[in-house]
């Protein structure tokens, strides 16, 4: 593929607390991006590489899904692979999972949650996951592929196995990270979610740790997972998060037993999707979440809300914001992602509010056909440690007319502590990454 590079500004629509500013495209390449992330400065330049996964069409019912490895100060690309999906795929999702064989190299997962063959059905598809070592996929792609599998629970039944990936830590003791995975259509759409672990003394094996199942039909459970690292402070195992959107709920695992979210009124979809938003330094730990199906009645997006804890020690503070000043905004989730650096430059005001962010990516038709996502910035202060969102930069597709920009997002962070951020625009297979 090509590497396209522009160098151009964009006006950002903004909303809020901030004026129209100049919004800085830094360069934009080709690639089939349905999910971004990012793993270790692999070329040691200060910047952590990009890492994208999408499906390439072969025919109708048939597709290769590419993963990419990105350089994430250029665009150019370092590595590439792809497997065959025969039936298609309903997803591709993927997610930096950490280290998960102790070699000092970080993890990414791969999650291909497979399209049911129309008829006369001659193949069953099932979903599998993928692990990556990231250093060893940027020598020899084919040697990266650490371990191929599909559902431990119900294995030979289409349960979207796959739909999301996410790095919870170490969640069995042994020192090493873990991935959970999400199969929201399992057991009549209950959900499950299972962890599982490297068996790192038999290469290519993988074991359970432990699988979760929804409560009830229709859950949706496991449709989002995001790691928390520890979020409740009660005990040395990371936490995590699962969206049952199917009943407006989050499900936090943490301390002794599983906590259910739910918003402060009902929100479509709440919950189908998630991101960990940790403030470094500060022991905040806040939880994005999404509702992309509940659409504001004035303004093109969505409603999400903010929960946030105030960190370890006593008196740890809970809440959903529902203020005018609160994250309770009209803004695009159908994808989040949070990440921690400067995406708002020298017009930022103040001198660290702007050092806290997550962006949410919108496909939205109406009342304007384009997509967009959005980066907004939080702070956490007062009395009551209340939370407030910051409406910062409006990206919109630089395509007339396209309703496909916002599919993916994910934050770029330098080790200088700017931000860039990567949006995909994926029927256009064109992944955009904007600077400060």
């Amino acid at each position: 593929m090509a590497l396209r590079i522009h160098w151009l500004a964009i006006l950002a629509l903004t909303s809020g607390s901030r004026s129209a500013d100049a919004q800085t495209l830094g360069f934009a390449f080709d690639a089939y991006a349905e999910a971004l992330t990012t793993v270790q400065d692999l070329t040691e330049d200060g910047i952590p590489e990009l890492v994208l996964a999408g499906r390439a069409p072969v025919s109708t019912y048939s597709h290769n899904i590419v993963v990419q490895l990105r350089d994430g100060g250029s665009g150019g690309l370092l590595a590439q692979t792809s497997f065959a999906t025969s039936s298609g795929s309903w997803r591709v999702s993927i997610a930096n999972v950490g280290d998960m064989d102790g070699d000092g190299a970080e993890e990414f997962a791969v999650g291909d949650a497979a399209q049911q063959n129309p008829p006369p059905f001659f193949v069953f598809p099932l979903g599998v996951v993928k692990i990556y070592n990231s250093r060893s996929f940027l020598a020899a792609p084919a040697a990266g592929l650490v371990a191929s599998f599909g559902s431990f629970s119900e294995p030979g039944i289409d349960t979207q196995f796959g739909w999301s990936v996410a790095g919870v830590g170490d969640q069995d003791g042994d020192g090493l990270d873990d991935l959970a995975v999400g199969a929201p259509r399992a057991k009549s759409d209950r959900g499950r979610v299972e962890v599982v672990g490297l068996q790192t003394a038999t290469p290519g094996a993988v074991r359970l740790i432990a699988s979760h199942l929804g409560s009830n039909p229709a859950d949706r459970f496991g449709e989002a997972i995001a790691g928390l690292g520890t979020y409740d402070c009660s005990d040395a195992r990371p936490d995590f998060a699962v969206g049952l959107p199917g009943v407006q709920r989050v499900r936090v695992f943490a301390g002794p037993a599983p906590t259910d979210l739910q918003p402060p009124w009902p929100l479509v979809s709440f919950g189908a999707s998630l991101a960990n938003m940790d403030l470094a330094g500060s022991g905040a730990r806040l939880l994005a979440i999404g509702a992309p199906g509940d659409v504001c009645p004035s303004t093109l997006g969505s409603r999400w809300a903010v929960r946030h804890n105030t960190g370890c020690g006593t008196g740890n503070y809970v809440q959903f914001e529902s203020s005018s000043t609160s994250c309770l905004f009209p803004l695009p989730t159908r994808t989040l992602a949070g990440f921690f650096g400067d995406f708002c430059g020298p017009n930022c005001f103040g001198s660290s509010d702007c050092l806290f962010n997550v962006i949410g990516g919108v496909v939205s038709t109406t009342p304007a056909p384009n997509g967009y996502a959005v980066v907004s910035h939080f702070l956490v202060h007062g009395n009551n440690h209340a939370s407030y969102c910051f409406y910062d930069k409006r990206l919109d597709s630089p395509i007339t007319g396209n309703n496909s920009f916002g599919t993916a997002v994910t934050g770029i962070v330098h080790a200088s502590g700017a931000a860039w951020v990567a949006v995909s625009d994926f029927l256009n297979h064109t992944v955009y990454v904007y600077a400060p």
